[in-house]
């Protein structure tokens, strides 16, 4: 039975899905750290935030020192979950770069973009290996074979066409 497909996310979500993925576990991210890394507002993220701890897809944990101690509010950290991670893992790959526009060159926007091709291309190796298929060296050197038939055909097709 075919799975219903996936709703996509709104920029705005998948942005703060993507900030939360690449987050260090030893540096987890609380709603200010949020703010500066999407340029969005207070008022932008945290109903976001609410929805995906309603899903499963963040856990949150109070500091352990109290505001007194701190000199500040203490700060709410929020951390991606399993469950979170596979529904990232689900965005196609143009969605995770078209939320990224606006930061193309932010380290955690590219770690994103690295870190979803890397799951992207370990899910098909798992794929092909399932099938019996080739392991990666003849993959790489069976798709470069074609790539250059390929062209070629092509590119004498479109000489002949006048193109």
């Amino acid at each position: 039975m075919d799975q219903p497909p996936i709703e996509p996310l709104r920029a705005k979500s998948l942005r703060i899905l993507m900030m939360l993925h690449e987050a260090p576990d030893d540096a987890p991210l609380y709603a200010r750290r949020i703010t500066e890394l999407t340029g969005l507002q207070n008022n932008e993220i945290l109903p976001v935030i609410a929805r995906f701890l309603k899903l499963g897809w963040v856990t949150a944990e109070r500091e352990k020192r109290t505001s007194a101690e701190l000199g500040r509010t203490a700060r709410r950290y929020f951390y991606i979950t399993s469950a979170g991670r596979a529904r990232f893992y689900q965005t196609p790959l143009p969605e995770v770069q078209a939320a990224t526009v606006k930061h193309p060159d932010d380290p955690i926007t590219i770690r994103a973009e690295l870190s979803h091709a890397r799951e992207r291309i370990a899910e098909l190796e798992g794929r092909l290996a399932a099938l019996g298929g080739l392991n990666r060296d003849e993959a790489l050197r069976w798709a470069m074979e074609n790539a250059r038939a390929w062209a070629t055909q092509n590119y004498e097709g479109m000489a002949t066409e006048g193109v």
